[in-house]
């Protein structure tokens, strides 16, 4: 477990009650805060206040997120956060500190390694984890077993170790974390098929299996699960044959094969099958504009041609006949399959005769099967198949990306992939004798929709459509906090990268720089946001400096920079000196806040004379509206922002006998009021002001609009500027404004005086 502790200072409210114990001798307050990071459960996480000095006792501490308030200072249960601590004093001073609690994560991984020796199947597995000092145990567990094998060592002999074992770490939460292991094929024995062959009332079953010495094998009626027979495989390598077939089986069952010696086990399901009689009508070997057919399967007899005199065919002869041309191709002799392979299998058909050059269509041939005593019809359109599909595929170099493209596994070769980008330019052109095709293409930059065209070689050609999404890094950078936090007063906060799954879901992102120092900081954790579709990297409690992120993307490791600074802290601050009232008339006060963390609250805490409808609490809203009739001296106001920090300020009164207006020129559109090099041209109907500063050196010039109520609208440091032309333009509602504009080195100021209409 690690613990953060540094010390940290505060803020000091800008009205404090000097009451007794609050002398000035009084010292701040101060106080250092210890995060404990949650793990178990996910509610274990503990902020505690330590080291609390000066102030005046008693201390009271406030969680502010969850309103839990005490005198320890010690808040427990919670969860990964950014959470805000809050300190006051006996004399009303208020300081907060800010931390984050960092969410546990946890993940292992391992390999197997077969060993010699051993009773079967012996093994090494070796766990490797992101964080072994939390691991109390390593474990494996056969399939099958109550017993699990618990060790210390992140390196497990077992023996045996079974196909699907699961493979186990528990942490010291005593939460276990498992993984199945599918063993690679030809470690374990493992059945490859059960081909059989069908009669007219039975079906033989013939287990080809791998991997076994001697097995027994064994047949069991799948509904009933009752064994029918065993059978005893010979030693060596032997994989099927007539020792171990069942023969002469009621086709109208389920049936599963098991396989089993000494070491290894495995099982196969065998599905009903029905009697066909052997016959079939099979297209193959297809060309452009031709293909081969197959037909199998005995003629009919001559009594069924003597009832279907329409039939042209012979009972000595197995014949086709072509459906869309109305027209017998031909008969030939059942012994015809002898001069013909079989494409799929390499060898002679077993039976069955064969027609080639075949133009595509429909074709019907007359087959006798003996199993139902009866002929029947059988029926076949061919096609040419030129099916065709395609997607993208991802690549981890991320500056190229694939197409996959598939053909139909009876098109001709050769094959051809172009790719072509949303802009209609070639990506690719890709020859290919594959049905499968992995086509790489230089990455487009943006989302966008590519057009894939694939042609065969008989001229064949099918467009798809696919859409790349978004695959270069699209990230943003984002600093959260600010608030002063466990590296001091000056603030700090945490840095978030948010990136586009396809480039950040296997991305190393970290921090290399901070003020231009060599650093490395890692990130604190990373999730995935469902809602807007990003990974986040997430770096804690970071003091203030400008930082250097670095993104590893892709298994070239492009690197990929962005800067961002956690700014020093600014305590609010109101900026106003008074408040002006134009007789007994009602006025509005707009109270503007420089600093801070947003959003700020505000709240009238008391006037002078009292004014109690005023003190409603605090609001969103930093415009006070006071009713006509009341002759109020002063308004003390706090604004507090989103750290709990605050700044509370008396703004006295200032009572104007002459309620009118300022006089200006006829012209107020080129009215211009020049104080030497200085000029400003108002433009009222817009709403806005534009200031045109001209000097013979340059200097830094601080800008400010100030309305009648005393309220700055406006304020703005330039710094080494000769000539300047400003607009203003922010949104200002009609009415008198004062605007200064002060040299920040001679401090001499210039006064003008404009109306918005």
């Amino acid at each position: 477990m690690k613990y953060l502790l540094l010390l940290v200072a505060g803020i000091i409210l800008h009205t404090v009650s000097r009451s007794q114990g609050c002398s000035v001798n009084y010292v701040e307050p101060s106080f250092q805060l210890q995060t404990t990071h949650p793990v178990c459960g996910g509610s274990s996480g503990q902020l505690e206040v330590i080291n609390a000095s000066g102030g005046a006792a008693p201390f009271t501490y406030r969680l502010i997120e969850l309103n839990l308030t005490n005198s320890t200072g010690v808040f427990t249960g919670l969860a990964a956060g950014t959470y805000s601590v809050e300190l006051k004093d006996a004399c009303g001073t208020i300081r907060t500190r800010q931390a984050t609690l960092v969410p546990f994560q946890f993940s292992f991984d391992f390999s197997v390694v077969m060993l010699a020796g051993g009773a079967c199947h012996k093994g090494e597995v070796t766990f490797t984890t992101s964080n072994s000092s939390f691991v109390h145990q390593y474990g494996v567990c056969n399939p099958g077993s109550s017993d699990t094998i618990w060790s210390n060592s992140p390196d497990i002999i077992v023996d045996p170790i079974i196909n699907r074992a699961a493979i186990l770490v528990k942490d010291n939460c005593g939460t276990v974390y498992a993984k199945n292991w599918n063993a690679p094929t030809g470690v374990f024995g493992y059945i490859k098929e059960l081909q059989y062959k069908i009669q007219c009332t039975d079906v033989d079953i013939y287990p080809v299996f791998f991997g076994f010495d001697a097995p027994s094998v064994c047949l069991y009626d799948f509904q009933t699960k009752a064994l029918i027979q065993c059978k005893q495989a010979p030693a060596g390598n032997y994989s099927g044959g007539f020792q171990t077939n069942f023969y002469a089986l009621n086709y109208t069952h389920d049936y599963y094969v098991i396989v089993q010696d000494n070491c290894n086990r495995d099982s196969a399901y065998f599905p009903v099958k029905q009697s066909s009689g052997g016959s079939q009508i099979d297209p193959y070997d297809w060309d452009c504009t031709t293909f081969k057919m197959h037909v199998d399967g005995p003629p009919p007899p001559a009594s069924w041609y003597a009832l279907h005199p329409e039939v042209d065919g012979s009972p000595d002869s197995i014949c086709l006949y072509d459906i869309t041309r109305n027209r017998k191709v031909g008969c030939k002799s059942q012994n015809d399959y002898l001069n013909w392979i079989n494409p799929r299998t390499g060898e002679p058909w077993p039976s069955g005769a064969v027609w080639d050059n075949l133009p595509y269509g429909c074709y019907r041939a007359y087959i006798f099967d003996p199993c139902s005593d009866s002929t029947c019809t059988i029926d076949s359109c061919v096609r040419y198949p030129n099916g065709f599909r395609s997607a993208v595929a991802g690549n981890c170099t991320i500056n190229q990306t694939a197409v996959q493209a598939w053909f139909d596994p009876g098109a001709k070769t050769p094959f051809n992939v172009k790719v072509l980008y949303p802009d209609g330019s070639i990506a690719v052109n890709y020859p290919s004798n594959n049905t499968y095709n992995y086509v790489l293409y230089n990455t487009w930059p943006q989302p966008g929709t590519l057009t894939v065209i694939a042609s065969d070689g008989c001229g064949n050609a099918d467009t798809s459509f696919v859409n790349q999404p978004s695959i270069f890094p699209t990230k943003q950078v984002e600093m959260k906090g600010g608030c002063p936090g466990l590296y001091g007063d000056s603030g700090g906060g945490d840095i978030v990268l948010k990136g586009n799954p396809l480039a950040y879901n296997s991305a190393t992102v970290t921090i290399i720089k901070r003020d231009a120092t060599d650093t490395l900081v890692n990130r604190s954790y990373s999730t995935y946001n469902s809602t807007t579709d990003q990974v986040e990297f997430y770096f804690s409690n970071l003091p203030t400096g400008v930082y250097i992120v670095q993104s590893s993307i892709g298994c070239m490791s492009l690197k990929f920079y962005d800067t961002i600074a956690i700014n020093p802290y600014v305590y609010p601050h109101q900026l106003a000196d008074r408040i002006y009232q134009c007789a007994a008339n009602p006025y509005t006060f707009k109270d503007s806040t420089l600093g801070g963390v947003r959003p700020l609250t505000y709240e009238i805490l008391r006037t002078d004379p009292m004014y109690a409808p005023l003190l409603t609490g605090p609001q969103t809203s930093n415009v006070f509206n006071i009713p006509s009739g009341f002759n109020l001296d002063s308004i003390t106001i706090k604004a507090l922002d989103a750290c709990g920090n605050s700044h509370s300020k008396t703004f006295p009164v200032q009572h104007m006998p002459d309620c009118n207006t300022l006089a200006v020129g006829p012209d107020v559109q080129t009215l211009a009021v020049t104080n030497k090099l200085i000029s400003v041209y108002p433009n009222p109907s817009k709403g806005q002001f534009t200031i045109f500063i001209s000097q013979k050196k340059k200097a830094d010039y601080r800008v400010e609009v100030v309305n009648t109520s005393g309220s700055v609208v406006y304020q703005k440091i330039f710094e080494g500027i000769d000539k300047k032309e400003i607009l203003l333009n922010e949104h200002l509602v009609p009415g008198l404004y004062i605007i200064r504009v002060t040299d920040l080195i001679t401090e001499k100021v210039s006064v003008f005086k404009e109306i918005i209409n």
